[in-house]
Formats: structure tokens, C-alpha cells, sequence
């Protein structure tokens, strides 16, 4: 068995400049480091595929949940101390933290290839007749509203097994929301 490592981002904005893995991949029992050169279909998303498997040199990243590499090694500790030991240079950027600031037209760009704003869409909802359900309320509470960030479904350890099966064939086992995405019907 092999065991995995993740290289998380180390800012939740900014510009990666180089990944160098030449002391990570000296570490004895690592067998393998994976960047985004060995990923050919580097992106996936739900409303759109904005996301990287794995951020390239050159891209951004935009939360500190984005990967940078995967250390592969033949034991827990040795995965462990190569991915310290894999150096990767960022120029940090401006932080959005905040929806209401991030919807302001001089807000920091987290997807500036989609334009001039952090909107990804404004869809407006009319219903009725509010006055006239204000007026015939009891009471009308307004105000702004915040909630903590929260993980909405996953309660179990984000962890997985994989190993080729009988007939050759590749399986995962994981614990996720949506195992795969539509990358076969987009990519053939």
C-alpha cells in the first residue's frame, strides 16, 4: 500500500510562481510526486469549471483548500516529511473574504478571466406584491444577516482507497457527494 500527502495552498489568494519538488522527491520511500503536468484534464467545477486538480505554475489560487501537489511515498511518514520539503513560491494577492465587498466594482478580481466583477450570476427573483404583504404583516424584521462558514454534507473523513481489481480494472473507494464529474461526456 501506498500512502498520499496533498501539498495544500499556503495563501487563499495568489499566484503560483514555481513548484519544485527536487528535495521532496530525495526523501527515500517517495515513490511518486504528482503535479499539474501529470493531470491532462486540469479542471472541474459544478456551476463551472473553474476548479484546478491541481494548481499550475502560472495560475492562482483562490483558498487555501486549493492542491499544489500530491506526494506519494510507501509510508504515512515519509509522504509526510517530502511534502514539507516541496518548496513552492506565490505572489500573494489582494484577499476577498467578504460577499458584500466582493461584489463592489473596485473588489480584487478572484476570476478576472470572466470579466470585470466577482459576480458569477445575478438572477433576480419578483413575487407577488411586497408592500402590500408588508402592510398586512404583523411584524417585518429586516436587517443583514451572517452565518459561520459551515461544511454543509460531509461528516466523515475525507479519505479513499484505490487499488486494481481482479480484472485490471481501476477502484476507488471514497466517501463523496459526487464522485465524478461530467469530464466523460465533456471530453469524450
Amino acid at each position: 500500500m501506498l500512502h498520499a500527502k496533498v501539498v495544500w495552498s499556503a495563501y487563499p489568494h495568489a499566484r503560483v510562481r514555481r513548484i519544485d519538488t527536487s528535495r521532496a522527491e530525495a526523501v527515500p520511500g517517495v515513490v511518486r510526486i504528482l503535479t499539474y503536468q501529470d493531470v491532462p484534464v486540469n479542471e472541474y467545477g459544478i456551476n463551472i469549471y473553474d476548479q484546478p486538480v491541481l494548481v499550475a505554475e502560472g495560475d492562482k489560487v483562490r483558498w487555501v483548500g486549493d492542491r499544489i501537489a500530491v506526494v506519494v511515498a510507501e509510508t504515512a511518514r515519509a509522504a509526510e516529511e517530502a511534502r514539507r520539503l516541496v518548496e513552492v513560491r506565490y505572489d500573494p494577492l489582494p484577499v476577498v473574504s467578504d460577499p458584500q465587498e466582493a461584489m463592489k466594482p473596485d473588489a480584487p478580481l478572484v476570476h478576472d478571466e470572466r470579466g470585470d466583477t466577482n459576480i458569477l450570476k445575478h438572477v433576480k427573483i419578483r413575487k407577488g406584491d411586497v408592500e402590500a404583504g408588508f402592510a398586512r404583516a404583523d411584524v417585518v424584521v429586516e436587517g443583514y444577516y451572517v452565518t459561520p462558514h459551515i461544511e454543509h454534507a460531509y461528516l466523515q473523513p475525507e479519505a479513499g482507497l484505490g487499488y486494481i481489481d481482479e480484472q485490471g480494472r481501476v477502484t476507488v473507494i471514497c466517501a463523496a457527494q459526487w464522485p465524478y464529474d461530467d469530464a466523460q461526456s465533456k471530453f469524450g
